[in-house]
């Protein structure tokens, strides 16, 4: 169930990195967002590592988890000052966005459950239950 969460999460990011290259210079999501060179490439990068890690459980676990402390690293530095790393600004929107990441990464990364998948160790037999 990982990887899917490594496809779907880097695939986004990847899109959304490359939809902030060619976003205006003003306008609402422009002025929400804050879009930047080095931000774009960080969710570009972060895209492309997902989408790399998708090829096994223990990949996509790895990269959930790193994912997952960087951007909660980001994001707690932002809270502290107006631009994180002196080159992505913080607003409360990539706030919001970091946080959200941080908090779907690191829960893919940690997560002991199966994920939904039934397990047939754990179900009970008819002929021991008699």
């Amino acid at each position: 169930m990982k990887k899917q969460y490594a496809v779907g999460f880097g695939a986004l990011l990847l899109v959304w990195g490359i939809v902030g290259f060619f976003l205006p210079d003003s306008g609402v999501v422009t002025e929400a967002v804050a879009p930047s060179l080095w931000g774009n490439l960080l969710y570009v990068v972060t895209g492309i590592a997902w989408l790399a890690s998708s090829s096994s459980e223990e990949a996509s676990k790895m990269s959930a988890r790193v994912i997952g402390v960087v951007y909660a690293l980001l994001a707690v530095v932002g809270l502290f000052t107006d631009e994180i790393l002196g080159v992505i600004q913080a607003t409360l929107t990539n706030e919001i966005i970091m946080i959200v990441l941080a908090l779907v990464s690191l829960s893919a990364g940690f997560c002991k459950c199966s994920c939904g998948a039934a397990s047939t160790d754990s179900a009970p037999n008819k002929d021991e239950q008699a």
